[in-house]
Formats: C-alpha cells, structure tokens, sequence
C-alpha cells in the first residue's frame, strides 16, 4: 500500500471541467489527471520567473476514486517548488537531497505525493522527458498513478506535457490528456468558462462521460456539427436600422475569457444634451438727436445718400455726453523685451551712482590727506622718547641628563602606567558584561608582572631620587594595590 491517505470517495468532477486533449495522441483516458486552476496559476508562474534555468517541483493533492464508475484519478491541488538549483538535466542529485524534506512535508499537510515537474528552457521540436528524466521518475515515483509534467516551448509557443510511467517504451514521448478543475463561479448552467491553460500543443474539448453514464474510460465529446447554411433570400428592402440582436449561445462550444473580458462592461457615455442655439443680440439702438443722420433716414430715402448730399445740407453733429467721452484705450503688459529694457536701465543707473561715489570719495580723501599734511609740518614736531633697555630674561636651567639606570627606571615606569590602564579598560568591560573573568585576570597578571619589573629596577638606583620621579613612585605603588584589591571584589 502506497503511504499517504485512503483514497478519496468522490466523483469525477466533469460538471467543471474542461478537457484538454494532445493535438496528437489517443482519446481514451485512462487513470485521469485532474489539474485545479489554482495549481495551473502557480506552475504558470514559478516557469515564468527564469525561463532560462531549469526548475523543478512536485505535484500535491488526492488520490480518489469515484464510486460511481469504479475509476481511479488524482486531484493535483497544489504545488512545492525546489529552491535548490538545477545543473542541465540532472534532476536525480536534485531530488536526492531533497527527497527526505519532501516527503516529511507531504505527510505533515496530509496530502499525497502525486508526482513532479521539471521545466526545459529553450525551444525544441516536442515537449518529451529526457533520459535523466526518465531515471528520476522510474527510481522515485514507482506508482501508477503518479505523474510527471514537463514544461517547456514549441516553436517559441508555450507547450507542456504529462506523462505516466507505462508498459510501452514509447511512455517518454506520449503526452497524456488532463481535466483542468475550473472554479466554483465557473461551474455553474450558462457561466463562462475561462482556462488558465496556455500551452499551445493542447486542445479543448467539453468533459463528457462516455455513453451518457461514468465508466473506466472517458472521451473527449466532439462539438457538434454546425446546421447548413439557409439559402441566402433576395435582397429586401432596406428596413429601419435596429440594434444588433444577440446570437443564441451553442451549448456545447467552450467560451474562454481573458481578464478583461470577465469584468463587467463600461457603462455608455451619456450623451450630452442638445444646446439650444443662442440668438443673434439685437441691434444696438441709436438715439434720435436733433442734428444726427441715422440709418432709418437713410432707408425711408427721406435723406439722400452720401455721395449725393450737398456740403450746404450737411448739418453738423451735435456734441452730447455720451458722444464726446472717449474710452481710455486699454492697458497693455508689458512684452518682455519692454520689461528688459526697463531693467537695464535701472542697472545702468545704479552703476552710474556707484561710479559717482567712488569718485567722490577718492577726491574727499585726497583732500583732506593733504590738509592735514600741510597742517603736521606747521605745527612743531615733539621729540620721540628714547626707547627704554629691554631686561634680559632670565635663562632656564637646563637639567642635567640622567643616568642611564634612572632612564632604564622612567621606561619602566611607563610601562607600569599603562599596564594599570589596560586594567581600567578591562574592569569596564568586564562590568558590562563584555568581557569574562579570563580576560580580567589577564590584566591582573601584566600588571603585576611590569610592577615586579618596576621594583628591580627601582633597586638598582642607588641614589635618592628627585621630588617628581619620588611622587610618581607613590602614585604607581597605590595604583597596583588598587588594581589588586578591584580584582578580589570582583570575585574572579
């Protein structure tokens, strides 16, 4: 027994399916493959992210069976993608390193191992399983039941192809049909169906039991033949135009749509009402003024035209408020070449001014230099005071140099110094939990080893030292007994 779950108990789901079928290849099905839509969504797009590198998966879902035709077929409902890269055709290291982790993560989701997938980048003549491919699917998926989907191109077009390990030699190269499981909002009287299939070397039937009743074999029910076309009648009189009846649906034929076509239809744009025509305004009223010619009088030919009119009759217009107020003309902007002319002129008056000033100003101070020149040499002249000695500074003693025994003492000194600072640091560190009990006792340990060295040194000077060298030997005895007596508190 195969491990995995029982056999599901449920009928083939043909009400919901379509039927792909090879372009060349048997109509008898045997052991049918069932592909839901949402595994043909992600084989679709774990192929489209490096369509030129070679990928592989594996094939999750149920194995049932259906009672009422006593049939076996697989339900391929999700899919586990290999992350681990593969070199060519060489699918068995692959699924070798991977096998174990599969298998535990199949059995954890409750789910069985249906089969794997394996993509070909390129284009080729046919979609078929390499010779690699046919060892990895004969040493690790033994069942029947199991399949193996390869993915690639043909001709540049989109192609794949299932197969399942057989009796004939020839089971590499035969492409097997499958039932595509559409969606709930799908599977409904009237609905349209849309596919997620796109390989080209596949074509779509409608999924019908074969004599009307499930049994061990299923075919791929034809579309009917269309009706002979009628007799084309004579020509009629052109009618009215009339809106385009739709043409009754064929139930039989499969409808596919793409995503623009399952959303709904833009709604019409409302036309916009007719503007009404506005009327020509009227005729602007002339005042009848004593002394004035008007139109009427031209019209009624109570007034000669113009050229006829003696320069005796013509009377002279009267002046009123209205006649004789002229409209300011209107105010124009400036262009911009006005408005650069403008500012150039400005510059230039602004040039011109500081021109001036400077000018100015250089006269102004010339002229009162030489006025208070002329002024200094009639005045009497003060004799300069006699510049005073400057002290001599006194000269700093320079010390005398030291001997070479209290030289070797002030290097060991220094040495001592920082070793007492390397402690510092290392108590901090050590306080803050950076730094373990090993590395404190370290600095313990150079500390006392530059004070030993400090103390022979400070024996071999015979003589009595000076105030400051007298002051910094106190000051590292205290240090080295501060550095021990911190060690012991910190319980090292």
């Amino acid at each position: 027994m195969p491990e995995g779950p029982d056999p599901l108990h449920q009928p083939l789901p043909l009400h919901r399916s379509i039927l792909w079928k090879p372009a060349t290849g048997s109509a008898v099905i045997t052991d049918p493959i069932c592909v839901t839509q949402s595994a043909v969504a992600a084989l679709r797009e774990h192929a489209g992210t490096a369509p030129e590198q070679s990928l592989l998966g594996f094939l999750v879902g149920d194995l049932c069976e259906s009672p009422d035709a006593d049939t076996r077929f697989i339900v391929i409902g999700t899919t586990i993608r290999a992350t681990q890269p593969v070199q060519g055709d060489r699918t068995t290291i692959v699924l070798n390193a991977l096998w174990d982790r599969v298998r535990a993560e199949v059995k954890k989701s409750g789910s069985r191992l249906l089969g794997w997938y394996h993509t070909h980048p390129g284009s080729g003549p046919a979609i078929e399983l390499s010779s690699y491919d046919v060892e990895t699917h004969e040493r690790y998926f033994k069942d029947a039941w199991q399949v193996a989907l390869v993915i690639g191109a043909i001709d540049g077009q989109p192609a794949a192809g299932f197969f399942r390990m057989g009796d004939d030699e020839a089971w590499a190269t035969a492409c097997l049909p499958f039932y595509e499981v559409l969606k709930e909002d799908s599977a409904g009287e009237g609905a349209k169906k849309r596919s997620y299939v796109v390989w080209k070397n596949y074509r779509a039937y409608t999924a019908t039991a074969r004599g009307g009743r499930a049994s061990g074999s299923f075919e791929a029910a034809s579309p009917p033949a269309p009706p002979p076309e009628p007799p084309e009648p004579p020509e009629p009189p052109e009618p009215p135009e009339r809106e385009a009846e739709p043409e009754p649906e064929d139930p039989h034929e499969l409808r596919f749509l793409s995503a623009a076509e399952d959303a709904p239809p833009p709604p019409r744009p409302r036309a916009a009402p007719p503007r009404s025509p506005v009327p020509p305004p009227p005729p602007p009223s002339r005042r009848s003024m004593p002394g004035l010619i008007g139109e009427s009088a031209f019209a009624s030919g109570e007034i000669e035209p113009a050229a006829q009119v003696r320069r005796s009759q013509v009377v002279p217009r009267l002046e009123s408020e209205e006649v004789s107020r002229r409209r300011a003309p209107p105010r124009t902007r400036a262009t911009p070449r006005a408005r650069r002319g403008r500012w150039r002129r400005i510059a230039l008056a602004l040039m011109a001014g500081l021109l001036l000033a400077a000018g100015s100003w250089g006269y102004w101070r010339g002229y009162w230099q030489g006025y208070w020149q002329f002024a200094s040499q009639l005045l009497p002249r003060r004799a300069a005071p006699a510049p005073q000695p400057r002290a001599a500074l006194p000269r700093r003693a320079i010390p005398a140099p030291a001997s070479p025994v209290v030289a070797q003492l002030d290097r060991l000194a220094d040495s001592l110094n920082q070793a007492v600072r390397n402690y510092d640091d290392r108590a901090r560190l050590f306080s803050k939990r950076q730094l373990d009990c090993f590395g404190l006792s370290r600095g313990l340990t150079a500390v006392e080893r530059a004070g030993a060295a400090y103390g022979a040194g400070r024996q071999n000077v015979r003589t009595a030292l000076d105030a400051g060298r007298a002051t910094r030997d106190a000051v590292l005895r205290a240090s080295v007994d501060s550095v021990k007596q911190r060690f012991r508190r910190s319980k090292c």
